[in-house]
């Protein structure tokens, strides 16, 4: 889901929040009525505003996209898959380095879990 989708989402669900609070307001505290219909003024014309500023700047994305890349993209050769690359290599070399620390850190963990395992039997 994009930031876009979410935030129109979440200003969706902040004005149905809204709507609520503006009909517990009617029967219970009034405040709660002025709150609620104070957010629904604040976030309707908010949102119209949201979706129209996004709608320039995904414009000036798409026509400024294709102007800064006018050559095609390839992809790297771990991508494309070959496996005597020094791109390749590397990659498999930093995957062992993380595997070797995670390793080392979980051994860590475990020999401080045993040495408390041991000290509470001794006492």
């Amino acid at each position: 889901m994009s930031l876009k989708a979410f935030h129109i989402i979440f200003i969706t669900i902040s004005a149905l929040l809204a709507i609520g609070l503006t009909f517990f307001g009617l029967r219970g505290p009034h405040y709660l009525f002025a709150v609620g219909c104070g957010l629904l003024l604040a976030l309707i014309p908010y949102s119209f505003w949201f979706i129209k500023k996004t709608r320039k700047m995904m414009a000036l994305l798409l026509i400024g996209s294709s102007l800064l890349v006018p050559v095609p993209v390839w992809a790297c050769t771990v991508c494309l898959g070959d496996p005597d690359s020094p791109l390749s290599k590397g990659a498999k070399m930093g995957v062992l380095v993380l595997v070797g620390v995670v390793l080392f850190v979980l051994g860590g963990i475990s020999g401080v879990a045993f040495s408390w395992w041991r000290r509470s039997r001794a006492k």
